[in-house]
């Protein structure tokens, strides 16, 4: 018959970078592990599956959320995912970063980055009894100008046969000033 159709979508890609609700959390603070930067898969998370397990806070986005008693948290990390957080710097100074994980297994690992820079090396996720006791794994003292910056943990296992298993829950990251 000849016809013909044409439509267009314009998509916005946003950078690396972009904070959750606009402004990026301050620092001394707590940083929410739902709170995860916008921008989705490969800019500001990395998830094997691309649905969000619990369906719960943000359904639409890839990363697993649950909300077991009340308390949103990310789950079912599974090795070589990874999640970045855009923050604020009030004060130069030296800060020590507690992410608060749950395992039952203990047979996963994170790496914390800031700004593309390892600053914790392997934290070793040691068994805390059921995947929503979460417990804290200190970071060795960061030192940190102020302003804006990203921190980005990475998730893995040093045991091939557990790459694909659920290695642990996150919750959320208090980062305290040392000086």
């Amino acid at each position: 018959d000849g016809l013909a159709s044409m439509d267009s979508i314009q998509v916005e890609v946003l950078p690396n970078g972009t904070a959750y609700g606009g402004t990026p959390p301050s620092i001394p603070g707590t940083i929410e592990a739902e709170d995860y930067d916008v921008g989705g898969e490969g800019i500001a998370y990395h998830d094997l599956d691309s649905n969000n397990a619990g369906l719960v806070y943000r359904p639409n986005e890839g990363v697993d959320l649950s909300a077991d008693g009340g308390k949103t948290h990310v789950y079912f990390i599974i090795a070589s995912e990874w999640i970045e957080y855009t923050f604020e710097v009030e004060e130069a100074g030296e800060y020590i970063f507690k992410p608060y994980m749950a395992t039952v297994p203990g047979f996963g690992n994170f790496t914390l980055l800031i700004d593309n820079e390892d600053v914790s090396g392997k934290i070793r996720v040691n068994g805390t009894g059921s995947f929503i006791n979460f417990q804290p794994f200190e970071v060795d003292p960061v030192v940190l100008e102020a302003g804006t910056h990203i921190m980005r943990l990475e998730f893995d296992t040093d045991f091939d046969s557990e790459k694909k298993n659920w290695l642990f829950s996150f919750d959320k990251v208090v980062v305290e000033k040392v000086s």
